[in-house]
């Protein structure tokens, strides 16, 4: 589900919802960036890490937890 890749120059890491929600993208456990109400998110990044993705939607007026997605693994290119 996760996968790793080298980062060789940029990346562009994208999301694509049914519906408008909060994404949050994660790096090394911390947020770097939150999307409020958006069904398409993009981020274009240089820097190795591991990233994922939470996706929450409004429900009884708290963000409820929707999707998580499994790590991105981003590597320094060899060489």
């Amino acid at each position: 589900m996760g996968d790793s890749l080298e980062v060789n120059g940029g990346v562009t890491l994208q999301i694509r919802l049914p519906r408008p929600a909060e994404c949050r993208l994660i790096k090394d456990g911390q947020v770097i960036k939150i999307w409020r109400r958006q069904e398409v998110c993009a981020w274009i990044t240089q820097e190795p890490g591991v990233y994922r993705v939470e996706c929450y939607l409004p429900y009884l007026g708290q963000q409820r937890g929707w999707i998580f997605s499994n790590p991105i693994y981003l590597k320094a290119a060899q060489g």
